[in-house]
């Protein structure tokens, strides 16, 4: 029985009702109910429950009438399950509302700093490329961030490099157009697009 009503209330968030036995630990959406709210809930799937049942002089068979009315007294008997003066509480599980808050940010403006000027120093184009892997590997960027780097490198190839490496890890894919014009050549351009895909 407890079981079915599992079944029928599990949602999200873990509700906590106290009685005068003790405590009943179930699941169900995000919101502040009462015993009351379970029990009408439970009274309207009851109800639909009962409809599906056919009328007389329609066929049904008796295995499937059997388990229809199981069904629907099982139900009834989870109704007596939770008595009136149950106190009802929401309880959030703490790891859930870690996971909903979870955000990501781009590199941040000290750290995007750091990383232009170890560019600036880098003469060469492959040491440059080898500098944003380590970076993109564990920040991420905006478009604007993407389009500063780029500019660190002279030849369209070498940009094409960059961007690679980089557009997985941008945040604002909507402002991509910034992107093409660090690019020189049509066909640079079209590359870069087919990146930005």
């Amino acid at each position: 029985m407890i079981l079915s009503l599992l079944f029928i209330l599990s949602q999200t968030h873990k509700i906590k009702i106290e009685t005068p036995q003790g405590e009943i630990s179930i699941s169900v959406q995000g919101q502040e109910i009462t015993s009351g709210s379970i029990k009408e809930s439970i009274e309207e799937r009851l109800e639909k429950l009962e409809e599906l049942i056919p009328g007389v002089g329609e066929k049904m068979t008796r295995i499937r009438r059997r388990r229809i009315l199981r069904l629907i007294e099982e139900i009834y008997g989870l109704v007596e399950v939770l008595p009136e003066e149950a106190e009802v509480s929401l309880e959030v599980n703490a790891e859930e509302e870690k996971e909903e808050e979870h955000v990501i940010y781009p590199m941040s403006q000290e750290a995007f700093n750091a990383l232009l000027s170890q560019l600036e120093e880098e003469g060469f184009s492959d040491a440059k490329l080898e500098i944003v892997i380590s970076a993109a590997s564990t920040n991420y960027f905006t478009v604007e961030q993407v389009c500063r780097i780029l500019d660190e490198f002279s030849m369209d190839e070498d940009k094409l490099s960059a961007l690679k490496v980089l557009w997985p890890r941008v945040l604002d894919p909507e402002n991509k157009f910034k992107i093409l014009q660090k690019f020189v050549f049509s066909d640079s351009k079209e590359r870069a697009r087919e990146i930005m895909e």
